[in-house]
This record gives C-alpha cells, structure tokens and sequence, in this order.
C-alpha cells in the first residue's frame, strides 16, 4: 500500500514553472519501508505530469513507528507551516478534528476494495475451532495494535481488555504482515487482527496463506486515509491537486499505471464528510472504552513511542 501511495503521491507534480512557489506533500509511512528502488518510476511519472501542470510540490516521506500514530506530530509540522499536503487515518482525524479544521481542510481520499470504509479481520488457523470472537477468550493474542481487537470483540459484546480476556499478549511488530501469519500458522499465537485489504491482498498472491489462515470475524472500522491541504495553501493550488490526483485512475496520460488501482480495486476520490458515521461511532467507542490508553500502554512497553 505505501509503494501504490508514494508512487503515486511523489510522482504527482512536477518540473516546476520558472519561479513557481514551492509546495511540500509529506507522505507519512511505516519506519523501514524502502523507496528508493522507486526513483525511476518515480522519474517516468514525472515527465508525464510535467506536460500537465507548473506546480512545483517536493515529495517529503515521514518516517514512523508502527503503531505510534503520527497524527499528532503530522499536525504539529502543519501549524509550523513545514508542510502543506498530508494525510491522517481517519481515527486520529475525529479524535483531534477541531484542532485539525483549524489548521487544515480535506481535500480527498482514496478508495480501497472499491470503497472508502477501511475494514479490519480477526485472522486465526484454518483449522482453529473459534466460531466468534467471543469464543476466542483465553486464546493467544498477538500484534502491534489493540484497538482493532477491542472493536471487533465489542461487536461480539465483550468489553473487557485484551489483558483481562487473552491468555497472553505477544507484541509483534507487523511492518511485514508475513510475520504475524506466520506465527499463527506456527501456532505461536492463536489470534491476528489487522486490516482487511492487506490480508486478502497477500491470500490472493499467495496460496499459503490462503490455505493456512482464514479470517474470523471482518467489519468497516474507520474511513479511508483523508488527505488534506492547509488551509493558507491558495485554493486554486488545492483544487489542482484534488483535480489530478481523483482524475488519475482515468486519464489516459496514466494508462500504464492503472495496475497500481486495479491492485487494490480503488482510485483516488472526492471526500465527503457525510462518509465519516463509521469512523464517528468507533471514536466513541474508542473514548467510551478507554481503548487509546489501553492501546498506548501496551505499546510504551515495547517501542519508542512518541
């Protein structure tokens, strides 16, 4: 997902005017994933955006730590004025959306298994005996995020912490979602929780995982990535980069890049604020619950967080 995104995101805007103003995208992606095997993609895109507009927009990848949400940092560097696109999960956007509309505004999101509602899995062994997430009480629980597995057990009706509920918490850093599936098939952990597209993208390419691991309990857990613009940013700059970017799946100049859509069945889209009632009732949830500071806790024990 962050090679469709930097691939796309980088290569969007081009050999600017002479004298045009300078725009920074930062592209936020997991601490460790490798781009520069991208550059000359990067360079082939480039020259076909050239001919399209006079912007100049540098790409700036930030580095963070699975599980830390840059959400915070991202919007602390939009006040300083250091950047003027980003995005934010959708999560991290309600939970702090009168600081972030004060700041900067949604310009578009994208669309992933043709819908902009991220799901998450509970994947356990294909032979695992667990009819619901309720049954997997006393299981082995393994991961780097908590919160997806309190919303999909509280739809099973169990609210109790993952402490209280697991046998055991194994922290597993998923950077390589290859890593956690593979302790489950090793039966080193019993229960996975992560989002939906990256398990079904991995199952359909590769029979293994298909094969060893099915998924448990499935459901629409927050909007797609929300891609925004500060608000000083001049709207005619905003509206041309929300022009190109939900036009690219379509325009012809783009042809030889549509695989990089089709991977995920998706395109970059509009955004509608309307779209945001799942991600609204997991934020309350995610209060409700205290499942944040649940979620930070387990992780200060295991990473630098920030």
């Amino acid at each position: 997902m962050i090679f469709i995104l930097v691939f796309l995101l980088c290569g969007a805007w081009v050999r600017p005017a002479r004298g045009a103003e300078k725009y920074v995208f930062q592209v936020p992606m997991v601490e460790g994933l490798s781009v520069g095997g991208l550059a000359s993609a990067f360079e082939a895109f480039m020259q076909i955006m050239s001919k399209k507009t006079g912007l100049q927009v540098d790409c700036q990848y930030y580095p963070f730590i699975k599980g830390s949400r840059p959400g915070r940092r991202i919007l602390n560097k939009m006040k300083k004025g250091d950047i003027h696109f980003t995005y934010l999960y959708a999560n991290e956007y309600l939970l702090m959306k009168d600081e972030v509309d004060a700041v900067m505004t949604p310009l578009f999101t994208i669309e992933m298994l043709k819908k902009n509602q991220t799901g998450v899995c509970a994947l356990v062994r294909a032979d695992a005996p667990y009819k619901s997430m309720a049954g997997t009480k006393g299981a082995r629980w393994g991961g780097s995020e908590t919160m997806r597995s309190r919303f999909l057990l509280h739809n099973d009706g169990v609210d109790q912490t993952l402490a209280s509920f697991y046998k055991n918490m194994k922290y597993i850093d998923d950077g390589n979602i290859m890593v956690p599936l593979d302790e489950l098939i090793d039966d080193k952990i019993d229960v996975y929780v992560t989002y939906a597209l990256l398990y079904y993208m991995i199952a359909n390419n590769n029979p293994k995982y298909k094969k060893e691991v099915k998924p448990l309990a499935c459901a629409d857990y927050e909007h797609n990535w929300i891609f925004f613009a500060r608000n000083d940013v001049p709207p005619e700059v905003a509206k041309q980069v929300r022009a190109t970017m939900v036009g690219a799946y379509k325009d012809p100049d783009y042809a030889k890049y549509r695989f990089l859509f089709k991977a995920i069945q998706g395109r970059f889209s509009p955004f509608d604020p309307k779209e945001l009632n799942v991600t609204e009732k997991t934020v309350k949830l995610i209060k409700k619950h205290g499942w944040l500071e649940e979620e930070t806790a387990f992780l200060k024990k295991h990473i630098k967080y920030e």
